[in-house]
């Protein structure tokens, strides 16, 4: 009986780390493009992501500059996928926008309007990403906003993913 139980504790650790391994991360920058995924996930067709991005509102309204794709990934159990979107030529300071998706069918954005500083920093559970949010605090440079929060969003199939966490109302200025 003892020995049984020890198996099933290591198997059960094999598989919480094989979920954990590779789960779609990535601290997207604006100047390359960043798709992480794990390695059993595939990427949302191009088709389906130009047909979410036509959805948004351009980022300098007004000006002719498009977005384009600068991350994507998922969380473990690969469902729930995520889509980072940028202004053409933008800076750490540009509006981004992170677009969700329910296998490859577009399901929302993180946030209603785009925000800076923002990106996916990773998944620790099936259908649940975190998304981190930074602001400038007073006079802070654009290179180093100091205010910070991590939010965490769940998903459940066909259902729109909602946060967890509170969203920091500075991000969203």
């Amino acid at each position: 009986m003892r020995h049984s139980a020890k198996t099933a504790a290591v198997a059960l650790a094999m598989v919480v780390a094989g979920l954990g391994a590779g789960a779609g991360q990535a601290d997207a920058a604006p100047t390359s493009a960043n798709n992480t995924h794990p390695a059993a996930c595939p990427g949302v067709p191009t088709s389906r992501v130009d047909a979410a991005v036509r959805h948004l509102a351009p980022p300098f309204p007004g000006r002719d500059i498009a977005w384009r794709v600068t991350g994507q990934g998922s969380s473990m159990g690969c469902w729930f996928k995520w889509v980072q979107v940028y202004p053409q030529g933008a800076t750490g300071s540009s509006p981004t926008h992170i677009l969700f998706f329910d296998q490859d069918r577009f399901i929302s954005t993180a946030t209603p309007k785009s925000t800076a500083f923002t990106h996916v920093v990773g998944s620790a559970w099936p259908g649940e990403l975190t998304v981190s949010f930074r602001w400038p605090i007073g006079d802070d440079a654009n290179a180093n906003p100091r205010g910070h929060a991590n939010v965490r969003y769940q998903s459940l199939p066909f259902i729109r993913p909602f946060p967890l966490d509170p969203i920091p109302w500075q991000a969203l200025r």
